[in-house]
């Protein structure tokens, strides 16, 4: 098989694997937007079978009715050609159900030249828990050896191995590029014949460091081309371990000549950063190796209401009083002089790449007057160097972040509760099950609720009414159970409560509240009486099973709900039938 031919066959291949495994919802439709594909986890997301799709399913028949128009005109300028495109819909399930979705979709041929979309349908009910798991076997691995050595021999950096002698041992074609020389010239010579004279005592330690010990590490050189130029290189090396032994080293170089030329370009005048770092659109300043301030931006100044020509020049640490009210070093202090400490101010605190990152609540203080302001920030901060490359002083840049930190938390909170009754929703439910499957603490409890009659409630009275039911049975719940006890509504007329560390007689006490809740709603409701068939159930099994602890408190509440089924639907019959005289007698 031709080279070109094992790269389709492994494309297909891979295609085919990340289809099966990929968490995500894949699909494809032909023209008349009827799907012709979906992967397994598309009837799992979904709830239809097999039966459903050879039937004829269309994407509009998963989107509720309000998106159809919108998602029709991307079907159609996908079907035309056009590029990828992304999209938050609302996905509707077959149970009636729905979760907010971004849909991905690009135009493709089928297999009779027709056009066609394939897509990936991705929930975002949970905002900040998206994880990927993709378990690849043996066999899969080895598949995807030929594939790997095709990504290494045409990355975009240089690629080389070497032995436990420092003789090279590997090489791709970009290696070959940046040195100027063939494979067959570079395989069994020294690595360091490739770098520059002055350069090679200092590789020569980081070699030696790879096969002595093996610890990764980062540092720049410069290697020599085989025409005589010199180019800047970033090197990220690391050994190469054979069942715990270290059999040489692998070094990924990354050709920073052009980079450092930019660099040493804006670094020509400290005036000119001043004026560059004024019309960033974030409040940014800079000081000097002194602590003086160099930088101070229109979006600083505008933030807090110091004024440029009354900050540069002043040190003391007196650009961090709009901020905290007193003198303290900020991030760019750190990084000047890492011996300083800072107060534990920021919720995150860490080093990328040289330069420091940091969030956390802060006080805005406005030199205007008025009361100070709280603030979520955002802050990096990161050097400064001369022309010469030296050290000069450091730059911070402060972004407030409230409204999204605000945005993200309400996102949370509408992915993990329900929206009517403000109780935990199914997909926390589920997570708390799995939570307490591992067995800390037993025992677990679990009472199961129905209301009884809501459908009744819904067709004759209306659905804001069965509303005010299931926030009445909300009310009822929170008032009979521990703080530390989950209760969330998982259906449209069920409820669900988990109890951690209760036995039986905590569940049978809880049960005794319920009613005792319902009786006193129902003294002062007797317009709308409140009925719920419960079912409850124990486990001190280690691990519980939480799925047959589920099903038995489940079959208790329906043989309760079969039993008091017709008392209830009486009981609002004649709720319902005195509201109609009543309305008959006032009429």
């Amino acid at each position: 098989m031709s080279s070109s031919g094992r790269e389709v066959k492994l494309y297909q291949d891979l295609e085919y694997n990340l289809a099966y495994f990929l968490p995500q919802v894949v699909f494809e439709a032909n023209q008349e937007g009827r799907l012709v594909f979906a992967n397994r986890n598309g009837f799992n997301v979904f709830g239809y079978n097999e039966v459903d799709f050879v039937e004829g399913m269309y994407l509009l028949d998963l989107i509720i009715p309000e998106d159809r128009e919108r998602a029709q005109e991307r079907i159609k300028l996908c079907l035309s050609g056009s590029p990828v495109n992304i999209g938050q819909y609302t996905i509707l399930r077959k149970d009636g159900s729905t979760f907010p979705a971004l849909v991905s979709s690009s135009p493709i041929t089928d297999a009779e030249g027709k056009p066609a979309i394939v897509g990936v349908v991705v929930d975002i009910t949970d905002y900040h828990q998206i994880q990927e798991r993709l378990i690849i076997s043996e066999t899969q691995l080895q598949k995807q050896v030929s594939y790997l050595n095709t990504l290494i021999e045409n990355m975009n950096e240089a690629f080389l191995t070497y032995d436990t002698q420092g003789r090279i041992t590997f090489v791709n074609k970009k290696t070959c590029e940046y040195t100027g020389y063939h494979t067959s010239e570079m395989l069994g010579k020294s690595v360091l014949e490739l770098i520059h004279p002055e350069k090679r005592g200092m590789v020569a330690e980081k070699v030696r460091q790879r096969i002595d010990s093996g610890p990764p590490d980062s540092y720049e050189t410069i290697v020599m081309h085989k025409s005589g130029d010199i180019r800047i290189m970033l090197l990220n090396s690391s050994p190469i371990l054979e069942d715990g032994v270290i059999q040489g080293g692998m070094v990924v170089a990354e050709d920073i000549t052009e980079r450092r030329k930019v660099e040493e370009a804006l670094k020509q005048s400290e005036q000119r950063q001043a004026d560059i770092i004024n019309f960033l659109p974030d409040p940014t300043f800079a000081i000097n190796l002194e602590g003086r301030v160099i930088a101070w931006n229109l979006a600083m100044e505008e933030m807090t209401g110091y004024r440029v020509e009354d900050m540069l020049g002043c040190g003391n640490y007196e650009y961090s009083l709009p901020f905290f009210e007193t003198r303290q070093p900020m991030l760019a202090d750190i990084l000047i002089n890492p011996d300083l400490e800072i107060k534990d101010r920021y919720n995150i605190l860490k080093r990328e790449k040289g330069v420091l990152v940091a969030e956390g609540e802060s006080w805005i203080h406005h030199a205007g007057g008025g009361e100070k302001r709280s603030a979520y920030l955002w802050v990096i901060a990161s050097l400064l160097y001369d022309s010469q490359g030296r050290i000069a002083g450091a730059i911070e840049t402060i972004r407030d972040i409230t409204e999204r930190r605000k945005t993200e938390e309400q996102l949370r909170y509408l992915t993990l509760h329900d929206f009517l009754t403000g109780l935990y929703n199914r997909t926390f439910f589920e997570e708390e099950m799995r939570r307490l499957s591992c067995g800390r603490h037993r025992p677990v409890g679990l009472v199961i609720c129905d209301v009884n009659g809501l459908k009744l409630v819904n067709d004759t009275r209306g659905h804001d009414s069965g509303d005010e039911l299931l926030k009445a049975v909300a009310q009822v719940l929170r008032q009979s159970f521990r703080e530390n006890d989950t209760v969330a509504r998982i259906g449209g007329d069920e409820f669900a409560i988990l109890m951690p560390s209760s036995p039986l007689s905590a569940l049978e006490n809880a049960v005794c509240r319920i009613k005792e809740a319902i009786a006193r709603h129902n003294d002062q409701h007797s317009e709308l009486p409140l009925s719920i068939s419960i079912g409850y159930a124990a486990t001190d099994e280690s691990p519980p099973d939480m799925a047959s602890l589920f099903k038995e408190a489940d079959n208790q509440m329906y043989r309760q709900k079969l039993s008091n089924s017709r008392l209830a639907r009486n009981a609002l019959v004649n709720s319902l039938m005195n509201d109609v005289l009543e309305k008959l007698k006032n009429g």
